[in-house]
């Protein structure tokens, strides 16, 4: 057997003064030759001849049905259409070759395109040098033709009975998977299309909710539902309101704007807790607590101490009734 030698680089660990580092070693190696593959090295050749046999044929056979025509440039495409067919049909030959019914069928085609080729070379040379050169001439496109089945009798496989029979569940089991795919990816772009169907009629607007069914009446004035029977709340404490003595009458409120009162949601503990404190501040200074005086300290807009102000005034009123 035959060697040669083959450099090749291999991953190491170098050390200096006690200190590794990866390095790469470059090394010499023997391996051996493989025999040459001669049934390769002849399917290579067979296969560049017939191919170059076949760029001849379809030379000839283009030059001899352009003439035929007779129609210049315009006549030569369409003679190419001759060949050009039957070698079309001889890759589909190759696409079927594991798969016997259909590879009849393709076969069966392939060699009716040969025939009808043959034929419009027959003619041409009929008409141009007699029986001699139309029968020479239409064997150019037989010879290729031929060559062709032959090289694909002799490299395809054989099988067994059950072999192809497996073959064929096989390939029918993989077929049936490719036709699911396809079918699901058909699917899927409908329902995308669906949806920006949907999309596109979807009225502009919010979408309107869905009745939820009955629903507390509202007893607002003008709620738009029948507040049914009133029910007469209980009666609130009554809160004695006091205004300070030295409160100037509060200008006349604008128009549009809602008259505000010492009501629970309107009063914030913090700002109430830091009111009453400013109050009692003034008073210890001995200053008469107002709304001008309590803005001051706590610099808030006017409303929101009027409102705060009247709070304590109405918490004192309470206060004075329950001590009475």
């Amino acid at each position: 057997m035959k060697y040669r030698t083959r450099t090749v680089q291999v991953p190491g660990v170098h050390v200096v003064d006690g200190i590794p580092a990866p390095v790469i070693r470059t090394e010499q190696v023997q391996e051996p030759i493989p025999p040459r593959d001669w049934d390769a090295t002849a399917l290579r050749a067979v296969t560049t001849l017939v191919v170059l046999l076949t760029l001849i044929s379809v030379a000839w056979s283009t030059a001899s049905i352009a003439h035929l025509l007779g129609a210049g440039p315009i006549g030569y495409l369409a003679a190419t259409v001759f060949d050009a067919a039957w070698i079309t049909a001889l890759g589909m030959t190759y696409l079927v070759r594991h798969r016997p019914d259909r590879r009849s069928t393709v076969d069966r085609l392939g060699w009716t395109l040969v025939a009808v080729t043959v034929t419009a070379i027959g003619v041409e040379g009929w008409q141009t040098g007699g029986a001699a050169t139309a029968c020479a001439g239409a064997a150019v496109s037989l010879i290729a033709k031929g060559l062709w089945w032959a090289l694909g009798r002799a490299t395809r496989p054989s099988l067994s009975d059950l072999d192809s029979q497996w073959l064929a569940a096989r390939l029918s089991a993989l077929a049936a998977q490719r036709a699911a795919v396809a079918m699901q990816r058909q699917v899927v772009r409908e329902q995308a299309r669906l949806g920006e169907f949907a999309a596109g009629t979807r009225p502009a607007g919010p979408t309107p909710a869905l009745d939820p069914g009955p629903t507390r009446p509202d007893p607002r004035p003008g709620g738009g539902v029948d507040p049914g029977p009133e029910v007469e709340p209980a009666p609130a404490p009554q809160q004695a309101t006091v205004a300070p003595a030295t409160e100037s009458t509060p200008a006349p409120r604008p128009a549009g704007r809602p008259a505000l009162h010492a009501v629970p949601d309107q009063v914030d503990p913090a700002r109430l807790a830091q009111a009453r404190a400013i109050v009692a501040e003034l008073r210890a200074e001995g200053i008469e607590p107002s709304t001008e005086q309590i803005r001051k300290r706590m610099r808030i807009k006017r409303d929101r101490v009027r409102v705060l102000w009247l709070a304590i005034q109405a918490e004192e009123a309470a206060e004075q009734t329950r001590t009475a």
